[in-house]
C-alpha cells in the first residue's frame, strides 16, 4: 500500500508537493505444528507449507504421536506464512494433494485431512483413533534419471534399514515428473533413514550409490547423471526443508565402475549451514507450490486433466478388438495380464501371471496393473478390459473411467478393450 505525506518543507507555489512514502507488507511467520489424517496405506508423510518449510510426520506413537497406527499422523513443528504460503501433503513421493482452501485465522496445530483429491484443513489436533500398526517416520525419496534415452525402462533398487525395494522410474508427466517423454524419467517412494544403498540399473547396465540421511530429514531429491548422483532442489515441490541431507557445494555422488564397491562411494552429507534461497528463487517456488495438483487415489499427482484421450493413447497403449481370444493372441506369451470383466480361461499357452479384478471400481483396476508391473518392472502388463461401460470412477466429477486409465496405469501397459460380450 501508499501512504501519502505531507512535508511543510515540500511546499510549492501552487500548493503541497506530494512525497509517496511506499510501505511494503510484512509477512510474519507463524509457528505450525500439523498433524495429517486418512492417508490410506501411505508409508512416508511430509507436509509442505510455502516456499520454506516440510514436516516429516509419523504414527508410530512416539515422539509426540499419542497412538501407533490410528492414521492420525504427528508431524514436526514447521513455521509459515498463514496470508501467503500454501500447504500440502506429500505422500510416497508420488502423490502431491494440496488444500484450496485455508481457514483465514489458524491457530498453531491444524489438521489436513486426505479426501480423495482435496486437502480439508481445520483448527485442532484429530481425535485418536483406534491402534494398528506403527508406521515410523519415512522420508521421501525423489530422483531424476537424466542419463540420456534408454530402450529400456531404469528401475531404482533402494537398500535401506536390512530392506531392498524396486522403484519404476516414471516419463509419463505425472507429479513428481515434470515433463512427459522428456527422457528423464523420475523414480520416486519412500525410504528409511541412515545408510541408504542405490543400484539405477536396466538390463545391459547399472550404477551405484550409497547416501546418509539424518533421522530429520523429510525429502531427498536428487538428480543422478553420467557422473553420478547430485543433489538438487525439485522444482515441482515447494522447498524441501533445511535439514534435508545436500551434497556439499560443487561436489556430486560418482558412479563406481563395474566390481567397485559400492560401500567407497563418498556419503551424502547436510551442509555446515542451510542457504535460504534469493527473492527470485522463492518466488518462483512459491508460484510452482501453488499450482493446484489435482491428484487420484493410489496414483501420482498430476497438473490437471490432460486435453484429450488421444494424446495420451501412446503411453499407455489401447486398442479395440472384437473378441478375448484375439486379445490374447495380441498379448505376449509371458506377459503378466490383469483380466477385467472377463470370465474365460487364458488359453494353455500363455505362461505370464494373470489377476482377474472383481471390482469395477477404475482406481483398483490401476492399482492391480501396478501390483503386476512392480512384481515384474521390466515386462509389457496387458489389462483386458471386457465391458469398460461397467467401469465406475466413485469422486470422479465426470471424468471418464478410461481417460482415468489413459491417465495412471505405467507407461507401456497394453490396454485391450474387447467390443464383444466378454463377461460369461
Amino acid at each position: 500500500m501508499c501512504a501519502i505525506l505531507l512535508h511543510p518543507r515540500n511546499l510549492a507555489p501552487g500548493g503541497y508537493l506530494l512525497t509517496l512514502l511506499l510501505v511494503l507488507p510484512v509477512h510474519a511467520q507463524a509457528p505450525l505444528r500439523p498433524w495429517v489424517a486418512e492417508v490410506g496405506d501411505a508409508r512416508s508423510v511430509v507436509v509442505l507449507g510455502g516456499a520454506e518449510q516440510s514436516a516429516l510426520c509419523r504414527d508410530d506413537g512416539q515422539s509426540g504421536d499419542p497412538v501407533a497406527g490410528d492414521d492420525r499422523w504427528s508431524c514436526q513443528e514447521m513455521t509459515w506464512n498463514p496470508s501467503q504460503d500454501p500447504l500440502a501433503v506429500m505422500l510416497d513421493g508420488q502423490r502431491l494433494v494440496q488444500a484450496q482452501a485455508i481457514p483465514p485465522d489458524p491457530g498453531e496445530t491444524v489438521t489436513l485431512q486426505v479426501d480423495g483429491n482435496r486437502l480439508l484443513v481445520t483448527d485442532g489436533a484429530p481425535a485418536p483413533g483406534e491402534a494398528g500398526e506403527p508406521r515410523s517416520p519415512r522420508p521421501a525419496l525423489i530422483i531424476d534419471v537424466d542419463r540420456g534415452e534408454s530402450p529400456q525402462a531404469w528401475i531404482l533398487e533402494v537398500t535401506s534399514n536390512g530392506t531392498t525395494e524396486q522403484l519404476a522410474c516414471h516419463d509419463d508427466g505425472d507429479f513428481p515428473d515434470a515433463v512427459r517423454n522428456d527422457h528423464v524419467p523420475v523414480c520416486a517412494g519412500a525410504v528409511d533413514p541412515g545408510e541408504v544403498r542405490l543400484r539405477l540399473r536396466t538390463p545391459d547396465r547399472e550404477d551405484r550409490a550409497v547416501m546418509a540421511l539424518g533421522p530429520e530429514v523429510s525429502i531427498f531429491s536428487g538428480r543422478w547423471t553420467a557422473k553420478g548422483l547430485e543433489k538438487r532442489v525439485n522444482p515441482l515441490l515447494v522447498k524441501p526443508d533445511s535439514t534435508a541431507a545436500a551434497l556439499p557445494s560443487g561436489e556430486s555422488l560418482p558412479a563406481p565402475r563395474g566390481g567397485e564397491d559400492p560401500g567407497n562411494t563418498p556419503a551424502v552429507k547436510p551442509p555446515d549451514a542451510p542457504a535460504r534461497p534469493g527473492l527470485w528463487a522463492g518466488l518462483l517456488a512459491l508460484a510452482a507450490g501453488l499450482v493446484g495438483w489435482r491428484l487420484g487415489r493410489g496414483a501420482r499427482p498430476d497438473r490437471g486433466l490432460h486435453p484429450s484421450l488421444e494424446r495420451l493413447e501412446q503411453s499407455p497403449r489401447f486398442e479395440h478388438l472384437p473378441s478375448v481370444a484375439q486379445a490374447w493372441e495380441a498379448l505376449g506369451r509371458e506377459s503378466p495380464v490383469v483380466l477385467v470383466q472377463v470370465d474365460q480361461s487364458p488359453p494353455e499357452t500363455h505362461l505370464g501371471a494373470v489377476l482377474r479384478c472383481r471390482s469395477r471400481d477404475v482406481l483398483d483396476v490401476v492399482d492391480a496393473v501396478r501390483g503386476l508391473a512392480d512384481r515384474d518392472p521390466l515386462c509389457t502388463i496387458g489389462l483386458v478390459l471386457g465391458d469398460p461401460a461397467g467401469l465406475v470412477h466413485p469422486g470422479g466429477l465426470g471424468v471418464e473411467p478410461l481417460e482415468v486409465l489413459a491417465r495412471h496405469l505405467p507407461p507401456g501397459t497394453l490396454c485391450i478393450v474387447v467390443k464383444g460380450n466378454a463377461v460369461g
